[in-house]
């Protein structure tokens, strides 16, 4: 599994597992962006207790966009060690990547807005996975 950011000695990291999708439309890949920190993040989140990767990440893209999504392949995971300054606790975020498509737009209240973020753009991924992952399906 790939790594992300420096993992330090003697620190306690907080384990959160979670399940992000890939989709590309038009040369762009689908992101949703943060209010808070002005970055953006693939469609996903952790994973929820007793949850499968496959449930978390139906789930989040419901929550998050409102669409109902069609898993169509695991292409990764990779681990990426931050300090959260929000939670003010060490994170080793266990990322594990789908590609997807979306399926149908479902109508309920949704927490962000489905954008199309191009190559340049990337740069102001938040995770350093998210970011690779999506280069790389870009260059498919």
């Amino acid at each position: 599994m790939k790594e992300f950011g420096e993992k330090l000695e003697g620190v306690e990291y907080f384990v959160r597992p979670g399940s992000y999708g890939v989709v590309i439309k038009d040369d762009a890949v689908g992101a949703i962006k943060s209010d808070v920190f002005d970055k953006y993040f693939l469609v996903g989140g952790g994973s929820e207790k007793g949850e499968t990767e496959i449930e978390a990440l139906r789930r989040e893209a419901a929550e998050e966009i409102g669409f109902e999504i069609e898993i169509l392949e695991k292409i990764g995971a990779a681990t990426d060690y931050f300090y959260a300054e929000l939670d003010q606790k060490y994170i080793a975020k266990v990322c594990t990547f789908y590609r997807i498509e979306l399926a149908r737009k479902i109508d309920r209240t949704v927490c962000d807005k489905l954008i199309w973020i191009t190559k340049d753009e990337l740069e102001n991924m938040y995770h350093k996975s998210h970011r690779r992952i999506a280069e790389k399906e870009l260059e498919l």
